[in-house]
This record gives structure tokens, sequence and C-alpha cells, in this order.
């Protein structure tokens, strides 16, 4: 079993989280990578580390996503946790086209989750031109 000194907890914790409680940063809304319209990609911005004298505990580890339809007055749901903190970005795909989609992010560590991000609204597409469409329009445009 590990010991942890509390005293050293509590000094690296008023540094860097939430004081007192050794919370991730709160981080930044999501923001849109890209959008089709049956997906919505999303990346968020990584907090700095911790300073190295700090405990491993706060360092984040993985981020979690959460998402609902804008539409509906439904809670958000976790619909993504990273496999680590360089993993910065995500698509949720089989939705339906011209809807619109909110998301929010917190980091995570080895003692908590921080706190839930602002929420950012996405929209998918109402239609999505595939690189073979668009050819055949450029095709039958220049034999006109």
């Amino acid at each position: 079993a590990t010991t942890v000194d509390s005293q050293k907890v509590e000094e690296a914790v008023n540094s860097f989280g939430s004081v007192g409680t050794g919370d991730p940063p709160k981080m930044n809304e999501p923001t849109l990578v890209e959008a089709t319209s049956n997906s919505i990609t999303v990346k968020w911005e990584a907090p700095p580390p911790p300073p190295p004298q700090q405990l491993q505990q706060l360092h984040v580890t993985r981020f979690t996503l959460f998402h609902r339809s804008a539409t509906g007055e439904e809670p958000l749901k976790e619909c993504f946790s990273s496999g680590g903190p360089d993993q910065t970005e995500f698509t949720l795909g089989g939705l339906e086209r011209d809807t619109e989609h909110c998301f929010a992010v917190c980091a995570v560590n080895a003692l908590s989750h921080g706190a839930l991000s602002e929420v950012a609204t996405f929209r998918t597409k109402t239609w999505w031109v595939t690189q073979s469409s668009a050819s055949s329009a450029q095709a039958t445009a220049a034999s006109a």
C-alpha cells in the first residue's frame, strides 16, 4: 500500500486544482473540427501539466466527453473516455442530418473528475458531398 503525506497533498492541491480537493482544472469548451451529415468531430485543449514537484495523482490521466441532442431536455451523457492525456479529439457518428448536438468535456486525474467545461453546440450538415459526386458534377458542368 502507498502512504501519502497529507500535508504534501494539501500543498500540491492548493497550488493546482480546486483548493483542498485534488480536482483537475476546468477545461475550455470543445471546438469543432468537422461536421458531416451524420457525424461531428470535436477536439479540446489539454490543460498544462502541473509542475513536476507536484504529486503524480494530480496529473491529468484522461478526458471524458459528454453529449446530448440540443433539441431535448435530457442531461449530458458520457459518450467517450480517452485512453490517455494525449487523446484530445473524438468523432461521434450515427447522428441525423441537420441536427444540433451539445458537447462538454472534463479532465480526470487519479483523485477525481474536474469541473465540466462550458457546453458547445454544433450542427450536422444537411447533406454531404462525396468526392465521387463532386467529380461527376464537375464533369457534367465541363461538358455543358
